[in-house]
């Protein structure tokens, strides 16, 4: 949706832009919990805080990876155009949001339909 604002190059206003990004953290937000908890079901009892550890641990770091990466590519994007810096941020946005974050979330809604909660075998 944010991608539709941008993919112009022109500058969708401040409230359209929030609107569409408010969409997407509460889609992420009422998803994430149970997706967690998902993961977590097939655990035994007596591993549930090592294994609740890592995967926060793991979730941060994939964070901070997606953030290095997208940012390298939003800002490599903005230096090598020229033209107004509105247009300029909202053809990087464009940029990334397109080719690399729709083909994340693809990626992950494919390993997640794969998915499945699982007992955990020996509960304690």
């Amino acid at each position: 949706m944010t991608w539709f604002l941008v993919k112009d190059g022109t500058d969708p206003g401040t409230w359209p832009l929030a609107g569409a990004l408010f969409l997407g953290g509460l889609g992420l937000g009422l998803t994430a919990p149970i997706l967690l908890s998902t993961i977590l079901a097939g655990v035994p009892g007596r591993s549930a805080g090592t294994a609740s550890g890592v995967l926060t641990s793991i979730t941060q770091f994939g964070g901070a990876v997606g953030i290095a990466a997208l940012g390298t590519i939003y800002f490599n994007t903005l230096a090598s155009n020229t033209g107004a810096p509105n247009t300029l941020h909202a053809h990087a946005f464009a940029n990334v949001l397109a080719p690399w974050e729709v083909a994340c979330y693809l990626i992950a809604a494919l390993l997640v339909a794969n998915l499945r909660a699982q007992p955990a075998n020996g509960a304690n």
